[in-house]
């Protein structure tokens, strides 16, 4: 018996070695590792030009046959080291933002100067996510923004028609927090990856204003959504840098007034609406692990 078990220790051990054979619809025939077969599509490693790569082709697509090769062209505990095969990723992004609101349409020309130096602004974000393939993930996305803006001699219109100066000031500030869905896609030559994300979650409004020494602080909260696609450029095993776009998007239909001495809840008007969405344009450090 022992001769037995040892020849089956030989047979199990030359099978681990032997290579895959997948046979694409063009009848090319790849000489690789299959690392999985799962949900429709064949997870496979296989050398390119000297290098070893990994990608995955639909399984309905190709014929495929476990053990075909003896002699192994790629190394089976060969695989990437890059990002796209770690789980845990950390995303630390920031870079200029510009809010989408409309201006009114029925104010004089110095007030809408003043309210498009308010639309742009920077913003701050960290993502936490964990893949659980090579091409979803699941994480959080937490978001902040400010824009600020001061005159000592705006011009504004009153309800009566005529015209007056003030000094006025506005410092607005949102934060948005949310569960976040991540898809990815990694080219061949495996020096990136790109990425897109969807969030739903809680969007924060705040704007801490002054009118002739005046103080107005104005709140709200609603539902926010957020959209994201990037590129992660590889730097190391467990480092990179990230580029990226992203859209929040959210209006608040009511705000809480606060002027130091009273709070009120004001219930805005069809038209009145605060309009909360912008675009982010981001940079960032890619930590995998």
């Amino acid at each position: 018996m022992k001769y037995l078990g040892f020849l089956f220790l030989l047979l199990s051990l030359a099978r681990a070695n032997a290579q895959d054979l997948i046979v694409t619809p063009e009848r090319d025939s790849i000489n690789c590792k299959i690392t999985r077969v799962k949900d429709g599509y064949i997870y496979f490693t296989f050398k390119h030009k000297g290098e070893v790569r990994n990608t995955l082709i639909p399984e309905k697509e190709v014929i495929y046959q476990f053990g075909y090769y003896k002699t192994p062209d790629v190394a089976v505990e060969k695989k990437s080291h890059h990002g796209d095969y770690n789980q845990w990723h950390l995303e630390f992004n920031g870079g200029p933002a510009y809010r989408l609101a409309k201006i009114p349409y029925d104010l004089i020309d110095q007030e809408k100067d003043y309210l498009r130096e308010l639309k742009s602004g920077y913003q701050f974000g960290l993502d936490a996510s964990f893949f659980i393939s090579e091409l979803l993930g699941f994480g959080a996305k937490l978001s902040t923004f400010r824009s600020k803006h001061s005159q000592s001699d705006l011009l504004i219109r009153l309800p009566d028609g005529s015209s007056t100066t003030v000094a006025v000031s506005d410092d607005i500030k949102m934060f948005y927090a949310g569960p976040s869905v991540i898809t990815r896609w990694v080219p061949a030559n495996k020096k990136g990856v790109f990425n897109s994300d969807f969030s739903l979650g809680y969007l924060n409004f705040s704007n801490f204003s002054t009118l002739d020494g005046q103080q107005l602080q104005i709140k709200g909260a609603t539902l926010g959504l957020t959209l994201g696609l990037g590129y992660d450029f590889y730097i190391s095993k467990n480092f990179g840098v990230g580029l990226g776009i992203g859209f929040v998007l959210g209006t608040l239909t009511k705000v809480t007034l606060n002027d130091g001495n009273t709070t009120q809840t004001v219930k805005l008007e069809e038209g009145q609406y605060e309009g909360l969405s912008r675009i982010d344009l981001s940079v960032g450090l890619r930590v995998y692990h």
